[in-house]
C-alpha cells in the first residue's frame, strides 16, 4: 500500500467524542425548506455570528464543517482493517468516557461479540475491549490511510452500535477529503473541460452533506457512502483534477435566502428538470422548478449522455412479475394494457393506467420507475419518467430519455456546459436559480 498526499488534511482535529459548537449556524433553516438540529440545552452561546430566530437556534457538531460521518456498512459482525503503518485505538464506554487502547500494526481482525469487540493484530495476542459503545482506529500517519474490504479511507475507521447490537461501520472523516472520494463517483474521471462541473458538482455534494448533517433526529452517523445520499468511494478513486475542483470551491455552499439550499440533482434530464412539488410531493421550492436545459440551438446540454434516449423492453410474464413484485397489494396475473394518464410540464409521467385481469391500477410520478424496473427487476429503477410505453404481442417496449429523478442539477448538461464554457457559478445559477455560492461560515 502506498502513501497518498495528506492534502488538506484535518484528521489531527477530529474529536471523539463528538463534541458541540457552542455558537450557532450563521444561517438560521427554514422549517419547509429544512432538516435541522436543535442546540442542546447545556450549551449557552455566548455570542452570535449571525441571525439567530427566537427558540430557534441551531448548532451542528464541533468542526462539522471538517468532518463528517460516513456509513460505509451495516450488520458488521467481522472484518479486518490493514493500516499503511501502523494505528491507534480509542474505546468509547457507554457513560461516555474514553480509553486508548494499544498501538496496532498490519493486519488487524475485529470482531464483534455482543457489545464488546475482539481484536486480533499481528504479533499481539488477541484481547477483547469489554462492553463499549464504539471503537475508533487512527493512523498514525495520515499519509499512510487505513483500508477495509480493500478500499482506502482517510481519516478513521469507526465501529459502532446501531440500533439494537448492530454493528456498523463509519468513516470519520474530513468534509473536504470527503468530497475528494465523492467527486469520481458521482462525475467520473473526467478531463479539463469538465473542470467548472466538477467545480459546480463539489459546492452541490459540500451543501448537500452539511444539509444531511442537519438532521431532525440525532443518529449515528450522517451521510449514507451509496446513492442514498452521495456515492463515495473513500481516497482510492481520487484524481488530481476532481481534487483540485474540491480545494478551489473549499467551504463554498448554496444559499437560498437565509438557509442552506436543497442540492438534488441526477444524471441526466433528457432538456427538461423537473419540478420537485410535481414529482415528490411537498411544498414549492421556487429555484426546483421545471424549466428547459437547452443550448441556443434547442439541443439539450446532457445530449452526450448515453440516456439522452433510451428503450427497454420486457415480456409481458416478466414485467408481470416485476410488478407485482413491486407494487404493494398487487394482485394479478396478466398484464392488458398501459395508458397514460397525464402528464407533469416536464413531460414525465404524473399518472399511468395499469390494466390486468384483475382490474387497473394507477401508479403515481417517481413510483412510476420503482414499479417498472428494468432488465429482472432487481437492483436499478428504471431510467425515467419520461417515456412511452406499448405491448405488442407478447412484448412490452418503453421509450424515454432522461435518467434520474430530474430534480436540480443534471450533471451531464453540467459537464455539456461546462464544455462551452460556462462558469461553475453560472451552471450552478442555470439548475438553482435565485441562490448563491456563498462560503459556508
Amino acid at each position: 500500500m502506498g502513501s497518498l498526499p495528506a492534502q488538506d488534511s484535518l484528521h489531527s482535529t477530529i474529536p471523539f467524542p463528538e463534541e458541540w459548537d457552542p455558537y450557532p449556524l450563521r444561517f438560521h433553516y427554514s422549517e419547509v425548506e429544512s432538516l435541522y438540529l436543535p442546540l442542546p440545552a447545556k450549551v449557552t452561546p455566548v455570542k452570535n455570528p449571525g441571525t439567530v430566530i427566537a427558540n430557534k437556534s441551531y448548532a451542528l457538531p464541533a468542526a462539522a464543517r471538517r468532518w463528517i460521518r460516513v456509513l460505509l456498512q451495516e450488520n458488521v459482525t467481522g472484518i479486518s482493517l490493514d493500516s499503511g503503518n501502523s494505528m491507534r485505538m480509542k474505546m468509547k464506554r457507554a457513560d461516555g468516557s474514553i480509553s486508548e487502547g494499544p498501538t496496532l500494526s498490519g493486519t488487524v481482525r475485529i470482531e464483534v461479540k455482543g457489545h464488546e469487540f475482539k481484536i486480533t493484530a499481528a504479533g499481539r495476542k488477541a484481547f477483547s475491549t469489554g462492553p463499549v459503545t464504539a471503537i475508533r482506529f487512527m493512523p498514525k500517519n495520515p499519509a499512510l490511510p487505513l483500508s477495509v474490504n480493500k478500499k482506502i479511507y482517510r481519516g478513521d475507521l469507526e465501529f459502532g452500535m446501531g440500533p439494537g447490537t448492530d454493528c456498523q461501520l463509519l468513516n470519520v472523516v474530513g468534509i473536504e477529503d470527503y468530497l475528494r472520494g465523492v467527486l469520481p463517483k458521482e462525475m467520473g474521471n473526467r478531463g479539463e473541460e469538465a473542470f467548472e462541473a466538477l467545480k459546480a458538482q463539489a459546492v452541490v455534494a459540500r451543501t448537500y452533506a452539511l444539509k444531511r448533517m442537519l438532521s431532525a433526529s440525532p443518529s449515528e452517523f450522517d451521510v449514507y457512502a451509496s446513492i442514498q445520499d452521495q456515492v463515495y468511494g473513500g481516497a482510492g478513486v481520487e484524481y488530481a483534477l476532481s481534487d483540485s475542483a474540491v480545494k478551489e470551491t473549499r467551504g463554498l455552499v448554496l444559499r437560498h435566502a437565509d438557509t442552506l439550499a436543497l442540492c438534488y440533482y441526477h444524471s441526466t434530464c433528457g432538456g427538461m428538470t423537473a419540478s420537485r412539488h410535481e414529482v415528490w410531493g411537498g411544498p414549492v421550492i421556487p429555484y426546483l422548478l421545471s424549466r428547459p436545459d437547452r443550448d441556443a440551438h434547442n439541443i439539450p446540454w446532457c445530449q452526450a449522455s448515453a440516456y439522452s434516449q433510451w428503450t427497454q423492453t420486457w415480456t409481458a410474464a416478466a414485467l408481470a412479475e416485476i410488478i407485482r413484485r413491486n407494487v404493494n397489494g398487487s394482485d394479478f396475473r396478466t398484464l392488458k394494457s398501459f395508458r397514460i394518464l397525464n402528464r407533469f410540464a416536464c413531460g414525465r409521467i404524473q399518472s399511468l393506467e395499469v390494466e390486468t385481469d384483475r382490474g387497473k391500477m394507477e401508479l403515481r410520478g417517481d413510483k412510476i420507475r420503482f414499479a417498472l424496473k428494468p432488465g429482472s427487476g432487481e437492483g436499478r429503477v428504471l431510467e425515467s419518467a419520461r417515456f412511452s410505453i406499448s405491448i405488442e404481442g407478447n412484448q412490452i417496449t418503453a421509450k424515454g430519455s432522461g435518467f434520474g429523478h430530474g430534480i436540480g442539477m443534471c450533471q451531464m448538461g453540467a459537464l455539456g456546459r461546462s464544455a462551452a464554457g460556462q462558469g461553475f457559478v453560472e451552471i450552478l445559477s442555470a439548475y438553482y436559480p435565485g441562490t448563491e455560492t456563498v462560503p459556508a461560515r
